[in-house]
């Protein structure tokens, strides 16, 4: 499928759900969109792509109940150490 028909798609059925599921569809497209912009370029169009998926997929961090930052730096909400670089 390509970005036209997936946001005629997302326009005909938004109303049927959340406000914030919607919201991440269409952050999703918008990266989606910028993907397909990048024929020539493979790895400009591998990013786009990476940062659409974790567009789409961002809030399930939540239901981890462990925070962003916790996850990126691989440490647990209880810890508290401090990074040096």
């Amino acid at each position: 499928m390509d970005y036209n028909l997936l946001k005629l798609r997302h326009r005909a059925e938004r109303a049927h759900y959340p406000h914030h599921v919607s919201l991440r569809v269409d952050q999703t497209l918008s990266w989606f969109y910028r993907s397909e912009s990048c024929q020539n370029n493979p790895d400009g169009q591998f990013i786009f792509l990476w940062v659409a998926f974790n567009a789409a997929y961002a809030e399930d961090l939540a239901c981890l109940n462990v925070s962003e930052a916790a996850t990126f730096w691989g440490e647990s909400d209880r810890q508290t150490s401090t990074h040096h670089f």
